[in-house]
């Protein structure tokens, strides 16, 4: 199965590629073109019972209700979602009656059809956006009438639907109507022959007088449903032949898109690819009078695809229960429990205590479990759900006193963002209270850590999220101590929720990821559990992942194709981002700190602002989109008035209403591109390129003289024993003094001259970082082109590098290096695993090569420094260079590095 893990907050392998690197050339060099890149985390731990030693600032953090956080909104955001099945039967339908009042309000819409043109003509000022030739918004008309229910939604739709750009062969299901307030949504996806049309929906907004607002589409118009479905009857006659003698319910049925999935489908790591459309089916109720469980399951119910196909049979209590809907019985770990609390002290990674409470559950035989018996949220094991029984098995302590704080913090955080929602009305991060597993320890079948924290999707009965609290190391990762981080996960669920489906690729993956991002650190503003004011994400983790008001400074675009800008592309995978979901997700991101931060726009207003943002969002809204969805919102929350120019502005500021590349290149940066060969190893679109530029300007002198020194050595016999022999007199050669250096390793006697060398440049590795900048710069393949853009900085010498990864990105396979003008395939000095270091069988095969790229690499790097010890002036005129492709036909790929199955 084919699916996607939105909500991956941060990717770990860039530093892995910097530090696999400098291993590689193993010279002062090196240091040059890594320098400045690591990390540490200086952050005490709490013990696993969650004591901590107690420091001067401690601060009450107690569990909040819907109330609390109901004061700090104002009281004045409610939010809820319905489906068809509830609507329809609110009105007395049954599905038979809905498809034919339907199928009349289809009839009726084709027969009056309103074009574009009609609009214009009955209202000069009408808006009307299109795109590439297809309208995707259209604003308020006099024409569109009155929509009093759903069914007027639906005739409205098939009015529109030539302006929109479907046909007489387009049809539309009603998914939800998502309510704000005393406004609505209909959401409608497109379905084509028994499946959803992936991306394709229709969203008609409606005011609380009945007045449409707004319409946005994205409809297929290639996609025609002319094959049919089977009709219910004969669905319901297949049931039958199934059901052994129990009476068919007609008037319970119902026709959904199959949304959950069996966890050994979707909690498997290796299987990361774009989701199969999703199939439109039947599901049929008969009594279940013959059934064992007939009392406390009175109703079966059958699942028959679209095409007439049998799937399955469940016995269910209720019609249209979460069980009837997705096929598969509920592991009802809530039932005979009773709550009860857990509290303890947290040392945070800002050096704050807090005490926390939380809710736990206890059995009847005093065991406890961490999980809350009336949100119903369970922390449960990840392993055991992906890869062994496929079952939730919550954590447990037997004297409720044992927790690991790692996990209490996390669900603590989790319970925090799902009280923020159901303040607005929204219980459950899918709205709907469907109950939620969090999985502690996210990980490869072979153990290895998944170094992240997501969310997961619907999979059988549950909303799934999931975080890894170690990292391979063993040190705790801390990601679910952001309140922010897991605000931003659960936003995941909610605004897949209210836009139907999720495309998580490109601009939709982006805009996906900004409303999590958004989201998040409001909910952190909310409540009062930040210093931050730069609107960071995850600075309560000790590591911030991004810098909403300044991206730049975490690698991030401020503006579409500025040097951090991540290209779209054709095939999504770890290498690319999804094509840029998180790195180009900072452009919404600096629209909504900027407005907080510099146009006096409050928390409440913001949440008012972007819940209502993503109501208008459908699965293929990209930034082009933003700005008519942005003038929407802010006319439906009353704020217009006092943003919609600065808003213009940051539109205008970030560039998001284009794809194009600036033009003419701004003057201090170069458009460097590279053309990948028609080889093997290249059709997996699974590349990045690294663009390392250099800002040396307070050790040029130093790189300069040392670089002649180490070209020196290695050009004499015997060259770099003698250089290793005087830590004084190689101190002197490059003008530093001893002083400088207080580690007690630079002094040594006779044994340890043989190892001098490394010790001395392992130790100015060190020093020279903090004094060299690099900028690491990542692209990838840009969609149907075969070619890498990267806009880089004209005036900084620059070391490309490519990069093979794998395994959710916790791995490299290759890495290939240009030096001058030609590729040099580094795959034997690299290490798969860098915990462990490169193989000792290979050792000498790493000697050599590491000694001849050190030697190629020296000599290119000499070139970036003239003969005054300054950075050397960038020669190129051109603004536009096409890098070098010699060496890049050699690279072949390597064996398959998905993790086997862990031996049982």
């Amino acid at each position: 199965m084919k699916r996607t893990v939105p909500g991956r907050v941060r990717g770990m392998w860039t530093q892995r590629l910097l530090t696999l690197l400098a291993a590689a050339a193993l010279t002062l060099a090196v240091a040059a073109c890594a320098g400045g890149q690591g990390t540490s985390d200086t952050a005490t731990s709490a013990d696993a019972t969650g004591e901590t030693e107690q420091t001067e600032q401690v601060e009450q953090v107690v569990p909040v209700d819907a109330a609390m956080v109901d004061d700090a909104l104002g009281a004045g955001i409610r939010l809820g979602v319905e489906s068809d099945y509830e609507l329809y039967t609110a009105e007395g339908m049954d599905l038979a009656t809905w498809d034919a009042e339907v199928e009349k309000a289809r009839e009726e819409g084709l027969a009056d059809a309103i074009s574009a043109g009609d609009i214009m003509e009955a209202d000069g000022d009408a808006v009307i956006d299109d795109q590439d030739g297809q309208v995707f918004h259209i604003g308020r008309s006099a024409l569109f009438g009155k929509v009093e229910g759903a069914l007027d939604a639906y005739r409205l739709a098939y009015r529109l639907m030539e302006a929109i750009g479907g046909s007489d062969q387009t049809s539309l299901q009603l998914l939800a109507r998502i309510t704000k307030n005393d406004m609505c949504v209909y959401n409608f996806q497109q379905v084509a022959n028994g499946k959803e049309v992936r991306g394709s929906t229709v969203k008609i907004a409606v005011g609380g007088d009945g007045e449409v607002t707004a319409v946005f589409a994205n409809v297929d118009a290639e996609a025609k449903d002319d094959k049919g479905i089977v009709s219910q009857r004969e669905a319901e006659a297949e049931a039958k032949r199934h059901a052994e003698g129990e009476k068919v319910l007609p008037e319970l049925t119902q026709r959904v898109l199959l949304t959950f999935t069996p966890f050994a489908d979707s909690l498997d790591l290796a299987v990361d690819a774009e989701p199969e459309p999703l199939d439109v089916a039947w599901i049929v109720y008969t009594t279940n009078e013959g059934g064992k469980d007939a009392k406390d399951r009175p109703y079966v119910a059958h699942q028959v695809k679209a095409d007439g196909s049998y799937l399955k049979g469940l016995s269910v209590s209720e019609p249209g229960d979460v069980e009837a809907l997705s096929g598969f019985r509920r592991q009802d770990v809530f039932e005979g429990m009773e709550a009860a609390t857990y509290s303890c002290d947290v040392e945070r990674q800002d050096g704050k205590v807090v005490s926390v409470t939380v809710p736990v559950m206890h059995d009847a035989v005093g065991d406890c479990y961490l999980g809350d018996v009336d949100r119903r949220i369970v922390v449960a094991d990840f392993y055991e759900a992906a890869y062994g029984d496929h079952a939730v098995h919550p954590l447990r302590s037997k004297g409720n006193d044992d927790w690991d704080v790692e996990d209490v913090y996390t669900y603590y955080n989790y319970l925090r963002a799902w009280d923020l929602y159901a303040a607005m009305g929204w219980v459950g991060p899918d709205g709907r209270g469907t109950d939620q597993v969090i999985l502690s320890g996210l990980c490869y079948r072979d153990r290895k850590v998944f170094e992240n924290a997501c969310y997961m999707g619907p999979s059988d009965t549950w909303q799934v999220f999931g975080y890894a609290p170690y990292a391979s190391t063993g040190d705790p990762l801390r990601l679910g101590w952001g309140l922010d981080v897991m605000a931003h996960e659960y936003t995941h669920c909610f605004t897949t929720a209210v836009m139907g489906q999720n495309i998580y690729k490109n601009d939709y993956g982006a805009i996906n990821e900004s409303m999590s991002d958004i989201m998040g650190n409001l909910c952190e503003y909310v409540f009062e559990d930040t210093d931050d004011t730069a609107w960071m994400l995850g600075e309560n983790t000790g590591a911030p992942i991004r810098n909403m008001s300044n991206p730049g400074s975490m690698g991030q675009p401020a503006y579409v194709w500025d040097e951090h800008y991540g290209p779209h592309v054709s095939e999504t995978t770890t290498a690319n981002d999804n094509g840029g979901v998180h790195a180009n997700s900072s452009l919404l991101n600096l629209v909504a700190a900027d407005l907080c931060i510099n146009h006096g726009m409050s928390y409440k207003e913001a949440i008012d602002l972007w819940t209502t943002v993503s109501m208008g969002l459908t699965a293929k809204t990209d930034y082009r989109q933003q700005p008519a969805l942005l003038a929407w919102a802010l006319g439906q929350t009353g704020l217009e008035g006092k943003y919609l120019l600065a808003v213009e502005e940051l539109v205008d500021q970030t560039r998001i209403y284009t794809y194009e590349k600036p033009e003419p290149i701004p003057e201090d940066q170069r458009l460097v591109t590279l053309e990948l060969p028609d080889t093997e190893a290249f059709e997996t679109h699974d590349w990045a390129l690294y663009a390392y530029q250099v800002d040396a300007s307070r050790l040029t002198s130093l790189i300069r003289d040392a670089i002649a020194l180490i070209t020196q050595a290695m050009d004499e016999p015997d060259g770099l024993d003698r250089l290793g022999e005087s830590v004084e007199g190689l101190l002197d050669s490059l003008h530093l003094d001893m002083s400088e250096f207080e580690s007690p390793e630079l002094v040594m006697d006779e044994d340890d001259r043989d190892d001098a060398l490394s010790k001395i440049f392992r130790q100015l590795l060190g020093w020279a970082a903090d004094r060299v900048s690099v900028q690491a710069l990542a692209s990838w393949e840009e969609m149907d082109t075969h070619v890498i853009p990267v806009i880089v900085d004209a005036n900084k010498p620059t070391v490309y590098m490519l990069a093979k990864v794998s395994h959710g990105g916790a791995q490299v396979d290759t890495i290939v290096l240009k030096l001058g003008d030609t590729w040099y395939d580094m795959g034997g000095i690299v290490a798969t695993d860098d915990a462990k270091g490169v193989d000792a069988a290979d050792e000498e095969k790493v000697k050599t090569m590491a000694w001849s790229i050190a030697q190629e690499l020296l000599s290119n790097l000499s070139a970036l420094f003239d003969g005054t010890g300054e950075a050397a002036a960038d020669t190129t005129t051109s603004k536009v260079e096409k890098l070098p492709t010699a060496g890049l036909e050699e690279v072949r790929l390597v064996a398959d590095a998905t993790p086997e199955a862990a031996t049982e």
